[in-house]
């Protein structure tokens, strides 16, 4: 039994160890195996995956090198991406007006390329400069900027009448201010494009006040009860008048108003309104009514005579009311016309008799606040330029009319030294620039708010129309609205003066 085990014992341990040589083929892929004086050997196949290099990669950046202006020399292409991340991480200082602000890039809209500039860089030559590209996103910088304007824009405040122990009393205006937004974007996107960190200088434009202390205009404030008015220029007392006034039941209303000289614009019609003149009826006989002051739900029309009267000792004593009435109504006329009168003709200047008779008066000198730019014009500045002074306001029909010839003797003239100079008086502000921009008025405007170089010129009203010759005196007038062969005329005249 024990003989038969041997064998049996010797052929298992030979199997073990064949098994045992399969698996070290397996794991290594080759086997050597030798019996007797024979040898063999065994491979296995390998396959290699990627790009064959024709010699070994950087691990460190040449010395000298930097990239953006980050030395990164002798970094790892890991160092060389966090030294670039961190400086361009720095925020952007951004100034608007007097404030500082800081910016990250990221929120600007900027994207450094850090990679492409590392690999770039591993490949550079020693002391090489890397530009760092930035790409930009042009959406969140405008985004930025409206933040900016949200944050920095101010409307202008108008000056504000009002009464203080019956005088008038005007609020300082507040000019408005507002961000160039337009140019603040171009000007941050440069600066990121460039990977600059500022300062960043963001203008604030100023809008200037429609109205203003010194250039409000005419106050006229009317006490009930020493019947008197007073007229100011702004809050400076200027003249006083006695007045009638009317009943309590009528207060005297605020606003603004302008004086309408009926022999001067007889097609001037009242508007519809109870401080306006009465509406005659269509459909009412003249010989048998009297024009009355409507009341409430009532027509501004002319009533019947007697209209409401009952009985023949009230239609008696009807004509002598009427008589009454009208007298009281031409009475408050005459003295209205003669306030009218006054007011026009205080100072008179004799320019326009002057230059009627043929005489070349010395034009009166004025420094101005311009309407289409800001700051100031004076004549003395147009010195030996000829010049056309047109007086002109915005609730003026004919000056609306006149306006086309002006601009075109203005563009046609202008090379040989003339100045066409529009002159708004007795007029807001507001609405004179509204004028001057819906009729595109492109030569020099100022305004005469107070009124002195309308009296120093002697103006009856407007349009009216000066001709100044190179020397400085007054060769031309026409006292209406000009046509143009007149104002041809006119500057033939002072070009040959």
């Amino acid at each position: 039994m024990r003989r038969l085990a041997l064998p049996v014992l010797f052929v298992l341990g030979f199997l073990a160890a064949g098994g045992l040589s399969a698996t070290v083929v397996a794991a290594t892929g080759t086997l050597t195996g030798t019996t007797g004086t024979d040898t063999t050997t065994t491979t296995t196949d390998t396959t290699t995956t990627g790009t064959t290099s024709t010699g070994p990669s950087p691990t460190t950046i040449p010395p000298g090198v930097t990239i953006g202006g980050v030395a990164v020399g002798g970094l790892t292409a890991s160092g060389a991406t966090d030294a670039v991340r961190s400086a361009t991480a720095q925020p952007v200082v951004v100034r608007v007006g007097r404030h500082t602000l800081r910016a990250g890039p990221g929120r600007l809209g900027a994207v450094p390329q850090i990679r492409a500039a590392v690999k770039h860089a591993l490949a550079a030559s020693p002391n090489e400069a890397v530009r760092l590209g930035v790409d930009v996103r042009p959406r969140l910088t405008r985004a930025y900027v409206a933040l900016l304007a949200h944050r920095y824009d101010r409307k202008p405040v108008d000056s504000v009448l009002s009464l203080r122990r019956n005088k008038p009393w005007i609020t300082k205006d507040r000019p408005g201010q507002t961000l160039d937004r337009v140019r603040s974007v171009r000007i941050l996107l440069a600066t990121l494009k460039a990977d600059r960190k500022g300062p960043v200088k963001l203008r604030l434009k100023a809008i200037p006040s429609s109205v203003t202390r010194n250039d409000f205009g005419p106050v006229i404030v009317i006490r009930r009860g020493s019947n008197h008015l007073y007229l100011y220029h702004g809050m400076r007392p200027w003249r006083d008048f006695p007045v009638a006034t009317g009943q309590s039941s009528y207060p005297t209303p605020l606003g603004h108003y302008s004086i309408e000289v009926m022999w001067r614009n007889p097609w001037w019609y009242p508007p519809n309104s109870p401080w306006g003149f009465p509406r005659l009826h269509p459909h009412v006989h003249l010989e048998r009514g009297v024009a009355v002051r409507a009341r409430p739900r009532g027509d501004a029309g002319l009533h019947r005579r007697g209209l409401g009267m009952d009985g023949p000792e009230e239609r008696a004593r009807s004509p002598l009311k009427l008589g009454a009435q009208v007298t009281a109504v031409a009475v408050v006329l005459g003295l209205l016309g003669l306030l009218i009168w006054k007011v026009v003709h205080q100072n008179p200047s004799k320019i326009p008799q002057q230059v009627a008779k043929g005489k070349k008066p010395v034009a009166p000198a004025f420094d101005l606040p311009r309407l289409d730019t800001p700051g100031t014009l004076s004549l003395a500045s147009l010195k030996g330029k000829v010049v056309v002074l047109n007086f002109w306001a915005s609730w003026c029909a004919p000056c609306r009319d006149e306006v086309p010839t002006l601009e075109r003797a203005w563009h046609r003239y202008r090379d040989r030294g003339l100045v066409v100079l529009g002159i708004d008086q007795q007029d807001l502000t507001s609405d004179a620039r509204a004028f001057a921009k819906r009729y595109h008025m492109t030569y020099p405007l100022v305004r005469d708010g107070p009124g002195h170089v309308v009296s120093q010129y002697g103006l009856t009203g407007v349009p009216e129309t000066f001709f100044v010759n190179r020397h400085g005196k007054v060769v031309g007038h026409v006292a209406a609205a000009i046509s143009a062969s007149q104002l041809d005329e006119g500057i033939k005249e002072a070009m040959q003066s």
